[in-house]
């Protein structure tokens, strides 16, 4: 159970759980609240998905380009949350669940520090694979638009993407973008060059059957981010740049596209959406993949493997 209340008594109630059963495992998600649990010396471990330093860190060129204000906000806020992850790592086990980026750069941080990284994955594997079109022209692009690396990742596709898309040879583009609340850049580009401004929809395998190739740059973050596995789980092609695949096995990378910059991710799409044998590749192997490598079961085993050697050596 993560908690995320700094209400008044939680470290006194947290602390009776755990003196009133012996099998009981505090896991904690949230930089600012597991601080006075770790002053207070209460046991815990600490479960920040990823490391918000580095994201950060990552952030600073990117945004510069558009504001900067908000790159040197994001030097303060790397700052802060560095100081914070030094010093929850200095008392406490830590698990990361998006990719080696984020394990290498917790562990350089305290190199004495138990960081263990742990897969992610998708019920997705336990379905049928999707049935997708395979119209040669529809690509597209989701994700919950609260959370700035999906709207970057959403503005470009919906902007200099789909640009680029119409100035090369091919048939007129379907560019499916779906999330809320709709990024006003995204908003502005619905009918242009083919966009197509989706919002929320309530069925996401129906919506992603839609797609003959799923888009997913990443210039924001680290890791191995969940619409990307979801995708190739439910047996739709991926594309993505560098950054969406880093933490991606040299198999892994095999059984996706991977483009440069926003120029060669439209020629890649032109490319593939030209060869149905290779998108029926890409299906075929994603999903194998997936299934293989993306099970919640094997990661939670992983997970509870790590917590009883933790126990077994004194350190939780």
């Amino acid at each position: 159970m993560k908690f995320r209340s700094t209400a008044p008594g939680l470290l006194a109630r947290v602390q009776k759980v755990i003196d009133n059963d012996d099998n009981a495992v505090l896991v904690i998600g949230d930089h600012e609240l597991a601080l006075p649990f770790s002053r207070e010396n209460v046991p815990f471990v600490f479960d920040p998905t990823d490391a918000i330093s580095l994201f950060y860190r990552r952030r600073i060129p990117v945004i510069a380009k558009k504001s900067p204000l908000k790159a040197l906000n994001s030097v303060r806020l790397a700052l802060h949350y560095t100081r914070l992850e030094r010093q929850i790592l200095a008392k406490t086990a830590c698990f990361v669940t998006t990719g080696t980026a984020d394990e290498t750069f917790l562990k350089a941080l305290v190199p004495d520090a138990n960081v263990c990284r742990i897969g992610n994955g998708t019920r997705l594997i336990h379905q049928p694979a999707i049935q997708s079109v395979d119209d040669g022209r529809t690509i597209g692009f989701h994700g919950n638009m609260t959370w700035e690396p999906n709207v970057e990742a959403a503005e470009h596709v919906a902007g200099p993407i789909a640009t680029a898309l119409t100035r090369l040879p091919g048939p007129q583009m379907r560019i499916r973008i779906a999330g809320r609340p709709v990024p006003a850049a995204v908003q502005a580009r619905d009918g242009i060059d083919g966009v197509e401004v989706c919002g929320f929809v309530d069925d996401i395998q129906a919506w992603l059957a839609s797609l003959t190739l799923y888009v997913m740059p990443m210039y924001l973050g680290a890791g191995i981010k969940n619409k990307l596995i979801e995708a190739m789980a439910a047996g739709i092609p991926v594309l993505t740049n560098a950054r969406g695949a880093e933490d991606l096995p040299e198999e892994g990378r095999k059984a996706i596209a991977i483009a440069r910059d926003d120029t060669d991710i439209a020629r890649t799409i032109r490319a593939l959406l030209a060869q149905p044998e290779e998108l029926s590749r890409m299906r075929r192997d994603g999903r194998a993949y997936a299934l293989r490598h993306f099970d919640w079961a094997d990661h939670r085993q992983d997970f509870h493997a790590e917590l009883r050697r933790l126990r077994d050596v004194k350190k939780l």
